[in-house]
């Protein structure tokens, strides 16, 4: 009792230490003024910056929805505009080659690295030109190659040495009629804005973003194809998937 008594007097003697400051500071509008009143005006100016940033994020969010929505929409028309009549000629071809060799520039590089690797994963014998590994191509063999413009200096090259060792070539191009595409034995026309086409008729997006997505895409569903009518199972394809990390 004596201890419990004693804390109570500690306490009630503390609180009776303050209460004179808390009086001063609520009933003397200067200490107000000076201790109070900055506190609450940062608050409210933190206030106002956390719904600023929620306003901004919101609009953020709605933007990025707005963008996707768009870029699907043209994915759609190239859908609607894209010729089919040759595809079924470049996935004999892809069947039938020995080799596959496939080259691309820049972003459409990367998506050529991934569409060789889904043929890969279907059992074909497929090398990225340019990569260390990669041999010489002949007869027998094919090349693909993925350019907007079909002028691409070093797929337009690499055309005409296949070319010349009687291998064949594939293109996926926006111009049908560029040198790419007088050089390759299959064309497909892709039908979206090149690079160098800067307007929005035909994409809002910058700088052939709509060529290099539409072409993986389009590999996709051809590689999609070559694997329902191949039988093979999910399985099968596994065991073909890096294992080395």
């Amino acid at each position: 009792m004596y201890h419990k008594s004693a804390k109570y007097h500690h306490d009630h003697h503390g609180f009776g230490q303050i209460m004179p400051h808390i009086y001063q500071i609520v009933y003397k509008p200067h200490l107000y003024s000076l201790l109070i009143l900055p506190i609450q005006m940062e608050l409210e100016k933190t206030k106002g910056i956390y719904n600023m940033a929620q306003l901004e994020v919101s609009q953020a969010t709605e933007h990025i929805e707005e963008a996707l929505r768009m870029i699907l929409g043209e994915h759609q028309q190239v859908t609607n505009h894209l010729s089919y009549n040759g595809l079924s000629e470049l996935i004999e071809a892809i069947d039938k080659a020995t080799h596959i060799f496939m080259i691309g520039a820049g972003r459409s590089g990367f998506m050529i690295k991934a569409a060789a690797m889904r043929l890969m994963h279907l059992g074909y014998s497929v090398f990225v030109v340019g990569e260390t590994i990669a041999p010489a191509i002949l007869e027998g063999d094919l090349l693909i190659g993925a350019s907007g413009s079909g002028t691409t200096g070093s797929i337009v090259k690499a055309a005409e040495t296949a070319h010349k060792n009687n291998a064949e070539v594939a293109c996926f191009t926006t111009d049908p009629n560029s040198r790419l595409s007088q050089i390759s034995n299959y064309t497909v026309t892709i039908p979206a804005a090149g690079k160098q086409e800067l307007n929005e008729t035909v994409s809002q997006q910058y700088a052939g973003s709509l060529f290099e997505q539409s072409f993986l895409l389009l590999f996709y569903a051809i590689v999609q194809h070559l694997w329902q009518t191949s039988g093979a199972s999910r399985d099968e394809l596994w065991k073909r998937h890096a294992n080395m990390e």
